[in-house]
């Protein structure tokens, strides 16, 4: 790429025109020295290039070093080269920071000034606009393949309301994947920060077999959400394809196809970190510092990260320890806040269909406390991964080191149990006079499970 551009600049001045490079090029700017995140999550940050372009006559490199020292910037051969035995570093950078964006550069991204920034921008605006073709192509093989849209042989009004509410009463408040409000906002709106096709028909596929009267569209809506998946991956991460990766993820391992439903899974987490969800992010600067609905869109911008970094971990931790494998993801050492465990009056009612349980048609309709379960299930699920890593994926406890461990982890155990929300822990040493909603059940099932025993 750097090499079309001296071509477009002319050979002869070659040198002195790589030089004058914007630092959104050259990698100088002091915002590349630190983890600069916050940028929105749908807009892909800037690629921090090489400082200094290799001559054509000049050997191809073995290994990139991605994140040169600014103490060898003079040093050409220690940028395009990893030292041996030096780890890289930094490398806890999403992965969005590696790659150009589809966006040319602004005046206010770049010092330079004159002919050299607008001849800089037109390179970056060719450039750009070859990698953005790519999903323009796609997207046009997808139409040619629905000449009357994507969702237009979608699901009708009603058919989508009733997935909607099966969704969001069974399934939803159990994985906490997608928020209910959120997605039919941004699906009124159109709004891609939350909401896809993609997004959309794999709630579809996630759902329908549940439902006995549409049950018949399952593959339909299924193989659609595979066919819209290519179109996400030709595009930068989003917030509405993590979320589908994962309900894909989940559909493929109840049809028992577990090695796709782990590459979904594994996808899924590697767009999630590229967002940079993994970390405490500032609020984006690309909200208006004038809009009148700024904060409860920078609440709602934290809130739907965290809510996607906690449901792909607690996603992960099904899915490893269904398939006998290591756990992707670490709340050790990354980890967002918690979601907040805000208190609702919503009642969870049971969407019921012809072949349901006779008992839950006269079901009285108990608080559903989503939020509060889903904080909690989040903090158990934590307790679970540290189990599940040092004592079932590791060699090297002694048994001196295990009874330490169980020790401190039944304290601990107890000591959050004890400070739990009240209205989602369930006292199952008593006979229940109400069965609980699903969501509830669960969490108090997989305390059970994971309950400290006497040391």
């Amino acid at each position: 790429m750097l090499n079309q551009w001296i071509d477009d600049h002319g050979s002869s001045g070659s040198k002195d025109a790589v030089r004058k490079l914007p630092h959104k090029l050259s990698g100088r700017s002091s915002r590349t020295d630190r983890a600069d995140f916050d940028e929105d999550e749908d807009d892909e940050p800037q690629l921090s290039l090489l400082r200094d372009a290799p001559s054509r006559g000049h050997r191809s490199f073995k290994k990139p070093k991605l994140w040169p020292d600014d103490s060898q910037n003079t040093n050409l051969q220690g940028d395009l080269e990893e030292e041996d035995g030096q780890p890289a570093e930094k490398s806890l950078q999403p992965e969005s920071a590696l790659r150009l964006s589809l966006k040319p550069a602004t005046p206010d991204d770049s010092e330079t000034t004159g002919e050299d920034e607008l001849s800089a921008d037109r390179s970056i605006q060719s450039t750009t606009t070859l990698q953005a073709n790519i999903s323009a192509w796609v997207d046009r093989w997808i139409g040619n393949s629905f000449p009357t849209g994507v969702t237009a042989e979608g699901p009708n009004p009603a058919d989508r309301k009733l997935l909607f509410d099966n969704y969001f009463c069974w399934q939803g408040p159990r994985n906490g994947i997608v928020h209910r409000a959120i997605f039919e906002r941004a699906l009124e709106e159109n709004d891609s920060k939350y909401y896809s096709p993609f997004l959309l028909y794999a709630i579809c596929a996630h759902t329908v077999r549940h439902i006995p009267i549409l049950r018949d569209r399952v593959h339909e809506y299924a193989a659609k959400a595979h066919y819209l998946l290519a179109a996400e991956l030709s595009r930068p991460s989003s917030i509405p394809t993590v979320q589908g990766l994962m309900l894909l993820a989940s559909h493929d391992a109840a049809r028992g196809m577990y090695a796709q439903a782990w590459n979904l899974s594994s996808t899924a987490i590697a767009m999630m970190m590229d967002l940079g969800c993994h970390l405490d992010k500032a609020p984006s600067t690309s909200i208006d510092r004038n809009d009148p609905q700024r904060e409860q869109r920078i609440f709602i911008q934290r809130q739907m990260r965290s809510r996607v970094f906690w449901s792909a971990f607690i996603w992960d931790k099904l899915i490893s320890l269904a398939l006998n494998r290591t756990p992707l993801l670490n709340s050790e050492e990354h980890a967002p806040p918690f979601p907040e465990p805000t208190s609702s009056s919503d009642l969870w009612i049971p969407v019921l269909c012809a072949d349901s349980p006779p008992s839950l048609f006269s079901y009285a309709p108990q608080p559903s406390h989503e939020m509060k379960c889903f904080y909690e299930t989040c903090r158990a699920n934590q307790f679970l991964d540290q189990i599940h890593r040092h004592l079932y994926r590791t060699q090297k406890l002694r048994s001196t080191q295990t009874r330490e461990f169980v020790a401190d982890m039944r304290e601990r155990m107890l000591q959050w149990q004890e400070e739990a929300c009240p209205e989602v822990m369930l006292d199952l040493r008593a006979p229940l006079e109400v069965s609980p909603p699903p969501h509830i059940m669960q969490l108090n099932l997989l305390l059970v499970w994971i309950s400290p025993l006497p040391c």
